[in-house]
């Protein structure tokens, strides 16, 4: 029985196909291996207590811009702790690493990740390897300051969309 040379380019086109996408994939245990040597762990669970802090500033900041009475102040501080035991239970690394380990196996390639060993292995690696937590912490801080300062125009501007809308279902 003689095979059509259509049949035999396919075959001969998936074959050679299979290795590069074989290679392409990141396998689990280098991802495993670069997430220990980045400190993803310890980075997660230091952005999680940066966190919890950036909420509580949050908090009192709020309560003396809006010149919060002590009661309404420990009220939202209290709503502010449930929201912490919230955000605490959700980002654990145990709900964190699996999904981090599948995002890098399915972003990067093996050689990608070799090369990202290679890296943090190497001095200057270490070295930014150790200032990751405070430029996350900075990074943050910034962001959470952009933000407090666009609120009130933020605020300013659903007030009046809202206002627009409530007039155009009158009218």
């Amino acid at each position: 029985m003689r095979k059509s040379p259509l049949r035999s380019a396919l075959g001969l086109a998936l074959v050679l196909c299979l290795p590069l996408s074989v290679a392409q994939a990141a396998s689990a245990e280098k991802v495993e291996e670069l997430l220990e040597v980045m400190d993803v762990k310890a980075n997660t669970a230091q952005m999680q207590a940066m966190m919890v802090g950036i909420f509580d500033e949050s908090i009192r900041t709020q309560a003396q811009k809006r010149g919060l009475t002590a009661a309404q102040t420990e009220r939202l501080s209290a709503a502010n702790e449930s929201l912490k035991r919230s955000f605490v239970d959700v980002f654990t690394w145990e709900k964190l690493g699996p999904r981090y380990s599948a995002l890098y196996q399915e972003i990067l390639t093996d050689a990608e990740v070799d090369g990202a060993l290679a890296y943090y292995r190497s001095p200057e690696g270490a070295s930014m390897r150790a200032k990751t937590p405070l430029l996350m912490e900075r990074s943050m801080r910034m962001g959470q300051e952009l933000m407090m300062e666009s609120m009130p125009k933020l605020q300013a501007d659903l007030e009046k969309s809202m206002a627009e809308a409530a007039a155009d279902a009158k009218g």
